[in-house]
Parts: C-alpha cells; structure tokens; sequence
C-alpha cells in the first residue's frame, strides 16, 4: 500500500486543502511550527486510529485518503471479505478511505468502492497482524525512553503479533507521548542474532524465517547509524549482552549509548521489525534530540529499511534531514494557504542552486534575506532576533544581492536584500526597488561607527580604553581615520567614473598614493588623456568636499573598523565588537528602512 493523495476539511488549525503525495520513497513535511505537521500526519492516520484532530467549531472534520494497493494487498482484502461473510469482491487497484469526526456523529469510515472490506480492515486486527503492509506503523514526536527490564532472549520478540502490538501502541499515543521501551532494541537485535545461529532440523522442512529481517541486513543497518562505532555479535564470552566497539577497539554495553543513539537504534528497529521494501512508515519529527550528523544517518538508514517500494513520511525542521533527501520530495506548509509540493513549483530546483539557498532554507523561513558581506548575517541575527526565522545568505557583492533578489520573486518568495552604499548607490529595477535596501552609509560597518547609538553602546558597556570615556573623544578619532582614506576615496570616485567612460583597467584605489597611481594610467596607450584623468580626480574631490561632514556616505567603514577597534576599544577584532554591539540592538539611522520592511515582512 502506498498513500497517494490527502484531502483535509474542517480540521482545527489545517487550510482545507487536497495535497497529491510526492511519489518518491521519503516524503517530508516541513515548515515553521504551527503549521500543522503532527496535525497532517494524524490526519493520514485516521482511518487506522479511529480518531482525528480536533474539528474546528460545531463542524464535521472530514478526511479523504486515496491509496493504491499491490496484488498482495488486494488478494488479502479479498480472502478477508470471503472469511467474512461479506462475499467475493474485486478490490481496485486505488481506493478512497474517508473518515469524518463530529460532536453529534462521533467518528465515521467509509470507502470508495463501497465495500464493506475496505472500510472496515482496520477495525480487525488479526488481519493487520497477518497483513502488516496494510497497517501503517507510526512514532510521535514526543518520545519517552522507559526504564530497561532484565530479562533473556526471547524469541517470541520476532513474532509478527509482537510487532503489530508495538506499531498499536505507537499509533495510539498520537495525541500524547509515545513511550520506548529503553530495552526494545537490544531485546529484538538478540533475537535475530540467535536466530541467525540456529540451523533447522535435518528431519524436517526448512523453516520459514522468524522475522521479516533477518540478521546481516538488520546489522548493516544498525553499523551505518553508529559509524564509526559497530554492534558486536554475541557470542560464547559474551551470550546474554550485545556489545558496541568504538575505534579504538574499546568496547561497551548497548546500554551506555546516549539517550538520542539509542533512540535511533530503536526507531530503526522497529520500521526493520515492520518489514523492509513495503510498510508504509510514518514518523513525527524523527530528528528529535539528535545532533544533524546522527539525524542524517537515522534518515539514510530509514531509507534502507522501507526500500524503494515502501513509503516513509516524515515530519520534521530538521535541515539536516531536508538538504539529505531530494528536493521533489518536500512538501511545504503553510499558516493560511494550501501546501505545496516543493518539486511542483517550476524551476524550483533550479533556484536552489542559482540563489544558494539550501532546500530547508525555502521551506522552513518565513523570510529570505540575502546581503553583500561574510559577516553581515552575524551582526545582523545579533541585531533583529526576528530573524531567527528567516534565512540570510550571502550574495556575494552588490551584483549577486540584486541577482538573487530578482531570481527569487519570480517565484514570488518573501525575499529583502540589503546592499551597500559604496561610493554612490546604484540605480534599481522598479520591480526590485521595493525587495533591496540600501543602506545610506557606504557600508553595514558605516552603520554603525557613523550613528551615536552604537558608540553610545560602546561607552555604556564599557568596551572602550578609559582616555575614550566620551562620544567626543570616540569620534574625533573615528573622523581622522576617515578623513585619512580622503586620497583613496576620491581615486576610486574617479576611477569609477573614467571606467564608465573609457572601459580600462584602473590600478586599485586602496594603499598609498592611490590618486599617483591613478594619474600614471595616462601615460599607458589606449587611456584617456591626462585632461580626462585630472578633470574625473576634480569632479571627485568636489563630491568629497560635499560629503566632509559625513564621510562615511563614502568610505567603508571596514577600512577603517580594524585601526579604530585597537585605538579605542579592548576589543582586538573589529567584527567581534560589532556583533557585541548589535547584541544590544540600538537604534541605527541607516538601518531604518531594513527594520521598518522586516518588520512588515515577519507581522
């Protein structure tokens, strides 16, 4: 069995949406919280638990499950329907289950086809113990480890009712805390490892397997999820306890695993335990309490253990999870609209890679945010804790920022970019206009060595040397080391002007006797002549006289951050003190606008 399509109604905290299931082996649910993942997924689940979520008020919650059933699952309905009493049918190949729930009615199934087999499978459970395709196994997010029992091998753990009494409890607590037993794993990996050991009888007929996995996959499984570490066999020394080897070759008990590798370890159990290549796997958050690096290697392993046939749905925020499985897989849902398939959006996968947004990026921030420098997305996360729930990526200078800005609301992505100044601001597309900020000072550092909050933050957290125990004396120096960049400022004016109109190749206007360099350019065939040069250096010395009383509308200010951090502060890196200073979140002129639209963009 494979689930196809979902169609929700009337479902406390859901949009009333039909949602076509991705047709890959991993499907995922992602998206901010309250979205409705777990809600989502005890919607898929209804028609087994005999339950739904809560409707929304004095209405009927209705929930629509178009499945499609293999061969065997069709002959096992129709053997049912004969042991019955309900006659011979012909199941099809799709079916619909509906389930409905009310204050009046209570909880209703039926199907399409209107047969009684299947709308009522569910309810017998010595025939989903028989047919575990049919009998999706389910793991909530919110999941107790239980004190470990002593006890021996039992081989009665590799039973199929065994399994299906596991799978009912964990479908049962979808409305509260699902409890593993801290022992489970260790109990059904010794099991298989004896059965594994015992050889059949030569007077008798080969014996069917106990389990549905047997033990060198089961053990290939579980090596993958703890590499580097390995689980130990038993063996003569050791016939009651399964060991773990680390790669040093010390060894320990299973027991002394963290709390989130044993977990792991009994998830894949049981999804191993329901049956590779067929089960459909269903679980809420499957990442929780695990560090990325397991969480990945817990989502490859379930990925084996249901097989390219069977069908794992997962709800997670998890972007280790997200940028391990593929794109076409993820399904993004939202607070007031229907969701969508990641992979239905038309050039969607294409954006991932053009704009350097990450797939967990997409779907789980309300906001993207893209900006110029490597450390712009630090000093800003410190100064708007809203943005926790965006994503910021960097551009790559001011071209990549308007580029990616552009390439984004083709999709109609909530995006902002923020570029600097420079020099002179450069001339926006209308469309973009509203989506790129600009900041007035030349760039983020300016922002803040050119604003009094900022070294009043300085003053008030101590963090400047004690001769620089006042604005006056702080600024004196921050405008002598801006003045100080006076020569370079006007060469890359010039330069920027002579390279519109003349199209050379100019020598770098940092480092001394920038404007010496600049005019030497003349000498050189194919440049304009020294007229052109002096008159574009003129030009710009006129537009540095204008911009005396607020040079930093001109020259960055991570030119000039390093020598002032040293001069007056305790600090030893310029970068280190912004953060510092953007983590008490004063109010900075040049950063208004920004403010002002992720405030709307984040409402």
């Amino acid at each position: 069995m494979r689930f196809k399509a979902l169609t929700v109604a009337n479902i406390g905290g859901l949009v009333d949406q039909r949602l076509e299931l991705p047709e890959s082996p991993v499907v995922a649910f992602a998206g901010p919280n309250g979205t409705g993942k777990t809600k989502l997924l005890a919607a898929l689940l209804g028609f087994w638990a005999g339950d739904l979520p809560t409707p929304r008020s004095k209405t009927k919650a209705l929930v629509t499950l178009e499945a499609t059933l293999d061969q065997t699952d069709r002959v096992a309905l129709d053997a049912l329907s004969r042991e019955m009493g309900w006659g011979e049918v012909a199941v099809p190949e799709t079916v619909t289950l509906k389930t409905s729930q009310s204050e009046m009615a209570g909880m209703a199934r039926s199907a399409e086809p209107a047969m009684t087999v299947v709308a009522h499978f569910p309810t017998n459970q010595p025939f989903l113990r028989s047919s575990p395709n049919l009998n999706p196994m389910y793991l909530p997010a919110e999941r107790r480890l239980l004190a470990a029992r002593t006890g021996g091998i039992d081989l009665a753990q590799l039973a199929e009712a065994f399994a299906f009494q596991q799978s009912e409890q964990s479908r049962a607590a979808i409305k509260n805390y699902g409890r593993l037993d801290d022992q489970e794993f260790e109990q059904f990996a010794k099991a298989l490892c004896v059965a594994h050991s015992l050889e059949d009888d030569p007077n008798e007929e080969p014996a069917a397997p106990l389990s549905r996995i047997q033990w060198p996959e089961f053990l290939d499984t579980v090596n993958a999820l703890l590499h580097p570490k390995k689980l130990l066999p038993l063996s003569r020394q050791h016939a009651d306890q399964l060991r773990i080897q680390l790669p040093n070759g010390d060894v320990h008990a299973v027991p002394d695993l963290s709390s989130g590798e044993r977990q792991a370890l009994i998830i894949i159990s049981r999804v191993l335990r329901a049956g590779a290549g067929h089960s459909v796997v269903i679980i809420d958050e499957p990442d929780a309490y695990l560090h990325p690096n397991l969480s990945q290697r817990l989502i490859q392993a379930l990925q084996r253990g249901t097989g390219n046939a069977g069908q794992l749905i997962v709800a997670t925020h998890s972007p280790a999870i997200l940028d391990r499985i593929p794109t076409d897989s993820i399904v993004r849902l939202n607070y007031d609209t229907a969701a969508t398939r990641v992979g239905n959006e038309t050039g969607l996968i294409e954006l991932y890679r053009t704009t350097g947004f990450k797939a967990s990026a997409l779907t789980q921030s309300e906001l993207l945010v893209v900006t110029e420098g490597d450390s712009d997305d630090v000093v800003l996360k410190a100064m708007f804790p809203c943005l926790a729930r965006a994503s910021v990526q960097q551009g790559q200078g001011r071209r990549g920022v308007i580029q990616r800005v552009q390439h984004l609301l083709i999709y109609n992505i909530p995006v902002i970019g923020l570029i600097d100044r420079d020099v002179a601001p450069p001339a926006l597309d209308p469309a973009i206009e509203p989506h790129v900020c600009v900041l007035p000072t030349a760039d983020l550092e300016g922002a803040f060595l050119s604003d009094d909050a900022a070294l009043q933050v300085m003053l008030d957290e101590r963090y400047v040397k004690p001769e620089y125990r006042d604005i006056a004396s702080i600024r004196a120096v921050r405008d002598r080391l801006y003045v100080s960049k006076r020569d370079n400022t006007i060469a890359e004016l010039a330069q920027q002007e002579l390279r519109n109109a003349f199209g050379v190749r100019w020598p770098s206007s940092r480092g001394d006797d920038a404007l010496a360099l600049l005019r030497a350019t003349s000498n050189l065939a194919s440049t304009p002549p020294v007229a052109n040069v002096e008159e574009a250096i003129t030009r710009a010395t006129a537009l540095w006289d204008a911009n005396a009383a607020t040079p930093w509308r001109l020259v960055r200010g991570k030119y000039i951050l390093g020598e002032f951090t040293r001069t007056c502060t305790n600090w030893t890196k310029g970068s280190t003190l912004l953060e510092a200073v953007a983590g008490k979140r004063p109010k900075l002129t040049a950063l208004q606008q920004f403010t002002e639209r992720i405030d709307t963009l984040l409402a």
